[in-house]
């Protein structure tokens, strides 16, 4: 593609950022369409920066998570902003037996994948994590899961964007899409007409309904997640930790219908964060007493040397929930012009990096690492219902 081809972008998220990075850096300019303040309530703004390679299905999902957080390095030394890139390792902890027949199989195929994880006993869990119960029947561990800051990675990507030649237009939301002839042409907001030969679909949870503006119908929906913050504590946690819960429950429904587990980090400041929640309540964004019950319960039964934590607040994000669990990218070719990026659900922050580069090549028209068909957003176009066996 001609690098003074007009090409919007569709949300200013963190994934929608890294696709503007990507693509400035190789000579393009595009316009950045955010519905809100960036920050202000999209799922980049409402997440921990968790990037936990063990919560990642085996073969191309780990594969190119993997790769991602490797392109971070890169991307810290590049961006005006310290984005509190750490590769600190993490850590998941197992609760039952039945989580450890799963967690043995599940890692085996991570290995197979090329990950490195670790199986630890109960002993080495509870040296690495002293606040851990008695009764916890072992984890694993991979040095490569990492944390980041969010929103200083998405301010970084749009602060670099708009330095090499991209404009954002915040708080401006999309009335429609011409695509006269099934060719895109004019994106129509409430800040006037935007002339378009590429529109990037980076909308998050709302990517379905800017598909629908253009006669796509895909099975993207918004699934809430909702966080807690402590107040800032000494340093307490050595690594971030993910209960295996979360991995098994989508394997055992027994497990499932006990909760989804939870993740735990400790941020530089002090701070503690604790999630997560995984709700199908539409667009729903508030905060529930449920909530907030079932994630501390978790975490008072599993981390007792904890003592009593301090909640000053909560906040919800909305995840896009695809049905096999991986995000739509690529050209729909029922509309020319119209490129899907998004239905990364949980793993956007992990994701972004790879997304903006694999997305940035495709449309540079070069050779791709990854076999995207995996990806491709026609792949639900027989089918669509929910399947969380991930």
């Amino acid at each position: 593609m001609k690098k003074n081809k007009k090409i919007v972008i569709v949300g200013g998220g963190i994934i929608g950022a890294s696709i503007a990075w990507h693509l400035c850096k190789k000579g393009y300019q595009p316009t950045i369409i955010e519905k809100n303040f960036v920050l202000d309530k999209g799922s980049s703004g409402a997440c921990e920066g968790l990037m936990f390679l063990q919560s990642k299905k085996p073969g191309i999902h780990l594969n190119m998570a993997m790769k991602s957080i490797d392109l971070f390095e890169a991307i810290q030394k590049d961006l005006d902003i310290d984005i509190e890139f750490e590769r600190k390792g993490g850590i998941v902890l197992i609760h039952s037996k039945r989580e450890m027949e799963i967690l043995d199989t599940y890692i085996a195929k991570q290995k197979a994948s090329g990950a490195d994880i670790e199986m630890l006993d109960a002993k080495t869990v509870k040296e690495m994590v002293p606040e851990v119960a008695y009764d916890i029947k072992g984890g694993s561990f991979s040095k490569n899961d990492a944390i980041v800051n969010p929103l200083n990675l998405t301010h970084g990507f749009l602060q670099a964007c708009i330095k090499m030649g991209a404009v954002l237009h915040q708080n401006c939301k999309i009335t429609a899409i011409d695509t006269k002839g099934g060719v895109v042409r004019v994106v129509k907001t409430t800040k006037g007409d935007f002339q378009a030969d590429l529109v990037i679909n980076a909308a998050g949870a709302y990517g379905a309904n800017i598909a629908k503006m253009v006669g796509l119908d895909v099975p993207l929906e918004p699934r809430k997640g909702e966080i807690l913050v402590t107040t800032a504590k000494r340093k307490i946690l050595n690594y971030p930790l993910l209960s295996a819960t979360y991995i098994a429950a989508k394997y055992d429904p027994e497990i499932a219908a006990k909760g989804t587990g939870f993740a735990i980090e400790q941020v530089p400041n002090g701070n503690i964060l604790i999630g997560s929640t995984r709700e199908f309540v539409g667009f729903n964004r508030d905060s529930t007493i449920k909530a907030l019950q079932s994630i501390t319960a978790s975490i008072a039964h599993t981390l007792p040397g904890l003592g009593n934590l301090n909640i000053i607040r909560d906040f919800a994000g909305l995840r896009p929930y695809t049905p096999d669990g991986l995000p739509l990218i690529g050209e729909h070719e029922k509309v020319k012009g119209f490129f899907f990026a998004c239905g990364h659900e949980g793993d956007g922050i992990t994701l972004c990096a790879i997304t903006g580069k694999v997305v940035s090549e495709m449309i540079n028209e070069e050779e791709v690492e990854f076999d995207m068909s995996h990806f491709h957003p026609a792949r639900f176009d027989k089918k669509g219902k929910k399947n969380d066996k991930l």
